[in-house]
């Protein structure tokens, strides 16, 4: 059984045999769309995003993501794993398991790391982004409805910087750092101050972004100046403001303000901050914040042992991952091995990866994790609903497994 008891344990919405994110809290994400005019560029300031570049020595990416994994070989892109909405990218609804081409892409720089819902997005080379996969709340940004089965542009975005998926929301920073978010809004996850959903990027206030990560139904920010601001359902304390369970429509501050990294899982959200400790907030009945209490909390607290952190820090579903100056230190729920420390016991606070050495790049998924070796081996582990271990199989594993089907 997964750490929420209080959710419906049932495959809704396009999962293969799991737990699938409620989307209740959604309201009904195919109405009340509001295909807003972008205003190009908005009231950008402050200091400009770089492009997210590949880790020095390798060629290749990798990005696990809910029930799928996908990677950035050459510029092209491959996918694996479940393909309900046409998610894979390869113009067919017919889950993989092993990685298949995304259709039409061949300059893509970055993937957005989401993994809470059923769409993909790539930032590419000329800052445009593509998107592709379920579309029930307008999240592709075409100005539709529709699910793709292949990727379609984000209608107007010529200058992003950083693209960041939720469950059924997308956000971009463009240009020199203005944060624009697009797709269903019935929590506020947008930040534009309403619940009116958007079929096309709406901009949120934000002028300073430098990174920007999405969870469920809800979103964080990390400024220029260090500090972190998130909004959108807070039901679990995941905008970390304090503020008690109430939605938050607006940028909210957590109060964190000299972080370095950030990430956002299903219903928590970490920071790196610049004394090499990682504060986490939100939901913890899975051990996400590094202990095994609060149950929640609606403030940034320290996550323990974890001291020297250096950077790539990364979150999925249920874990969180960190590096430091000795090694990467995961934590949080651990049925499939996902932690990477060779065992399924839950149950443990900061943990070293010892499954994969000399890693380049390290990412958490839904309920699966992916590293690039220094070899530039590319290798996954975990849950395999769907196949998105790419190994070949559909059997869940705490063992690395080499992805097949990448160039």
């Amino acid at each position: 059984m997964r750490p929420h008891g209080w959710l419906v344990f049932a495959c809704l919405f396009g999962c293969k045999l799991g737990f699938s994110p409620l989307e209740e809290t959604q309201g009904d994400a195919d109405a009340g769309i509001d295909g807003m005019a972008l205003d190009e560029g908005g009231d950008a300031a402050g200091d400009a995003a770089a492009i997210d570049a590949p880790p020095p020595g390798t060629a290749r990416r990798i990005y696990p993501l809910w029930q799928e994994s996908c990677a950035i070989v050459g510029g092209a892109v491959y996918c694996a794993g479940n393909n309900s909405y046409g998610q894979l990218g390869s113009g067919s609804s017919a889950d993989q398991s092993v990685m298949v081409p995304v259709v039409g892409i061949a300059n893509a720089v970055a993937l957005a790391n989401g993994t809470s819902g059923h769409h993909v997005c790539a930032l590419r080379s000329d800052s445009t982004i593509a998107c592709w996969g379920r579309n029930s709340g307008g999240q592709l940004g075409d100005g539709t409805q529709t699910n793709r089965s292949t990727p379609v542009s984000v209608a107007g975005v010529n200058d992003a910087t950083q693209v960041a998926v939720g469950q059924l929301h997308t956000c971009a920073i463009r240009g020199a750092g203005a944060l624009w978010c697009w797709g269903v809004n019935a929590n506020g996850q947008l930040g534009d101050g309403t619940k009116t959903a958007r079929t096309a990027p709406v901009f949120t206030g934000v002028s300073d972004a430098v990174e920007v990560s999405a969870g469920q139904d809800n979103t964080c920010v990390r400024r220029a100046t260090g500090e972190v601001l998130c909004w959108g359902v807070n039901i679990a304390g995941q905008v970390g403001n304090g503020g008690g369970n109430q939605d938050v429509t607006v940028p909210a501050s957590t109060g964190i303000m000299n972080a370095t990294a950030l990430a956002v899982g299903l219903q928590f959200a970490c920071a790196l901050r610049s004394d090499g400790t990682v504060w986490c907030w939100g939901r913890n009945d899975g051990w996400q914040l590094g202990a095994s209490s609060p149950a929640s909390s609606g403030v940034p607290v320290a996550v323990p042992g974890v001291t020297g952190a250096t950077g790539e820090l990364t979150a999925g579903g249920w874990v969180a991952c960190v590096k430091t100056a000795a090694d990467y230190r995961c934590w949080g729920w651990n049925s499939a091995g996902q932690l990477g420390d060779g065992t399924t016991s839950n149950g443990t606070g900061p943990t070293a990866v010892s499954v994969v050495t000399n890693v380049v790049e390290y990412r958490t998924g839904g309920e699966h994790t992916c590293a690039i070796e220094g070899s530039n081996a590319v290798k996954c582990w975990g849950q395999n609903y769907a196949g998105e271990l790419s190994n070949s199989t559909t059997t869940k594993t705490a063992t690395p497994q080499i992805v097949q089907g990448l160039p």
